[in-house]
């Protein structure tokens, strides 16, 4: 072989050697720098993560506000009331709940925050997938993490415990603070700001520090959480969901415009707000139950004072017992919402590691 030939070759192979390692050291790095990239761009517009969770199913929350609605239409002295303190009513405001927060951080995403939402609803929000969002997921984010779930909750044998589905019998189960523990590492979940836990007696336990006997200190105190919120008690669906999406509006809002406002504040303001909101849905009825009895009682006047006995008609005394059952009716309801609205209110607490403003970032 000549030697300009060979030169040509030997150019040609350390030319393609030169490429392809090249190409090799692009895939290698190029994945890094997009990765680092976004990472920059994240920061630089703001950015949150969050993970909705609702384990009620969409026939579930719709069979429940048929029955709500043919309560209040047949209706009845104790219809409505018992059919949403039900679990059957009380699931309609639980998946709601959820669905309303979701919509919250999909219009709240612009220009000047992301936000990267993960929804899990119905059979979809299973205990292995919440899980696998605490244990590899969450942890691996630089950017603060809000966990909503709206589900139902209860003690036993003195836990707290909240249900998920389970995906390997497809069926609802209730989970209590050591079965999430097994799964999760100390201090993982120091990028999260918030983890609200919207169900009865899920801040069951408050002051222990046993992280198998309590959410809060699961989170907080285990996990390494900056926010816990949960209830104590029972506390009604409609008033939680109404707290829930006032309190995640206005915590995203004071985010976009850097407010200097603590969290707990944001949260007992929208507390009080919700709560007062109540009390005077709670006068309403109450007032419109006076009006009633007033008209049933000049209607007797009426009667006794005006018309003659020989010319009385039995039906007016019907209408008279009539208006003086619906006038309870609305008392009922008025009291029923002013007891609703005190038990929830006292139920409903934040607790957490130290106060920060909403814009707080774990980097």
């Amino acid at each position: 072989m000549k030697k300009g030939a060979f030169l040509i070759i030997f150019i040609l192979a350390s030319a393609m050697i030169i490429v392809e390692g090249y190409n090799n050291t692009y895939q290698q790095v190029n994945p890094y720098i997009q990765t680092l990239l976004m990472k920059i761009l994240e920061d630089y517009r703001g950015g949150l993560k969050t993970l909705t969770i609702s384990p009620i199913t969409s026939t579930e929350k719709n069979n429940a506000y048929y029955i709500m609605a043919t309560a209040i239409y047949t209706g009845g002295l104790y219809g409505p009331i018992s059919v949403m303190d039900s679990d059957i009513g009380k699931n309609y405001f639980i998946r709601l709940e959820a669905e309303v927060i979701d919509n919250i951080y999909r219009e709240y995403s612009g220009a000047s925050i992301t936000i990267s939402d993960t929804t899990r609803y119905g059979k979809y929000a299973t205990f292995q997938d919440f899980i696998g969002q605490l244990r590899n997921i969450i942890p691996n984010t630089n950017l603060p993490v809000i966990i909503n779930y709206s589900g139902h909750g209860k003690v036993e044998n003195g836990v707290p415990v909240i249900n998920f589905w389970d995906k390997n019998t497809n069926s609802r189960k209730y989970y209590s603070p050591k079965n999430i523990k097994v799964y999760i590492r100390k201090n993982s979940l120091t990028n999260v700001l918030l983890v609200y836990i919207d169900a009865c007696y899920s801040a069951y336990n408050p002051s222990t520090k046993d992280s198998t006997k309590s959410f809060k200190a699961l989170f907080i105190n285990y996990a390494g959480a900056l926010y816990f919120i949960g209830s104590t008690n029972r506390v009604h669906s409609a008033f939680a969901m109404d707290l829930a999406t006032h309190f995640i509006a206005d915590l995203i809002h004071n985010m976009i415009t850097g407010s200097t406002l603590y969290v707990s504040r944001i949260f007992r303001n929208a507390k009080t707000r919700t709560y007062n909101r109540w009390m005077d849905y709670a006068d309403l009825y109450h007032s419109a139950s006076h009006l009633v009895y007033h008209a049933a009682s000049e209607i007797a006047i009426h009667i006794i004072q005006d018309i003659e006995v020989n010319t009385y008609n039995p039906y007016a005394l019907l209408i008279i017992l009539d208006l003086i059952a619906y006038a309870y009716y609305l008392s009922l309801w008025g009291s029923h919402i002013e007891s609703a609205a005190r038990t929830s209110y006292n139920s409903m607490n934040i607790y957490y590691l130290y106060d920060v403003p909403p814009n707080w970032s774990p980097l």
